[in-house]
């Protein structure tokens, strides 16, 4: 039967509080409906009593069991809405996070483009100065030489030039 495959599903896969009571109780009112059920289909009984029994004890009992088993659905209908809000929370927070990250990357990526004219631009725009001036007839000049990397190197160079001559 359909419903009673259902039920141990049911049965086997409790995920929410409450549940496996709820549970327990709708296989009990299945099991009396199921044995009501067999009474009344007895031949043997009369009529006016198989009547009495489906009126006072099966109809009663199987509105139960539709009952209950509305309750489960219910609560697990109840416990997805709360996993799915929960999840969309979860899913704006982090969107908030990467939206957080996204604008402190593009914030250091500007830092370090501005940044970068101080320590590579600017040493080489002087450089370049320099060499006008020397083609120009300075030979005294001074280059100022900043760092040790080869930008420094270079400028260096330039300062030894006059010291070289004989």
């Amino acid at each position: 039967m359909v419903f009673e495959k259902a039920l141990q599903i049911e049965l086997n896969n409790i995920t929410v509080p409450g549940e496996a009571e709820k549970a327990a109780a709708l296989k009990a009112l299945f099991t009396r409906y199921l044995v009501t059920l067999h009474e009344v289909e007895k031949q043997t009984l009369p009529m006016d009593v198989r009547r009495h029994l489906y009126f006072k004890e099966i109809l009663p009992l199987f509105q139960q069991v539709k009952s209950t088993a509305d309750e489960i659905l219910q609560m697990n209908q109840n416990n997805m809405h709360e996993a799915n809000d929960a999840a969309r929370k979860d899913a704006a927070s982090a969107r908030q996070r990467m939206y957080i990250f996204l604008l402190f990357g593009a914030f250091v990526a500007i830092a370090f483009m501005l940044f970068i004219g101080k320590w590579i631009l600017r040493p080489i725009h002087r450089l370049i100065l320099s060499t006008e001036e020397i083609r120009s007839g300075n030979l005294d000049l001074i280059v100022q030489a900043d760092s040790h990397d080869e930008i420094g190197r270079l400028s260096e160079a330039f300062n030894c030039h006059g010291r070289q001559s004989p």
